[in-house]
């Protein structure tokens, strides 16, 4: 599809947590809720959660050890936020 840009697609959604920094839930499709979200957080460098529809628990995420954000609710930072660095291809970083 985008032949050009470093893009993995995955086929199950819990690949997508392998070694992420973030999620972003742009849906409430019941698949989603069914998740087993403790595996997801383990295999997260970072476990952070976006949910733009306000669909999951935030308290139940948060027990998973997600920083946990809702759009237009927001969060608590009860920990240090992660710094996101981004590398460029040449070794020089953001």
């Amino acid at each position: 599809m985008n032949g050009d840009l470093a893009v993995t697609y995955c086929t199950a959604a819990e690949e997508v947590a392998c070694n992420s920094d973030a999620i972003i839930l742009l849906t409430q499709w019941e698949e989603y809720a069914a998740l087993d979200w403790g595996r997801m957080s383990a295999a997260m460098k970072s476990p952070y959660i976006l949910d733009t529809r306000n669909f999951l628990s935030q308290q139940h995420l948060e027990e998973l050890g997600f920083l946990y954000e809702g759009l237009g609710i927001g969060t608590q930072v009860k920990k240090s936020l992660p710094v996101f660095l981004h590398h460029y291809r040449d070794g020089s970083q953001v």
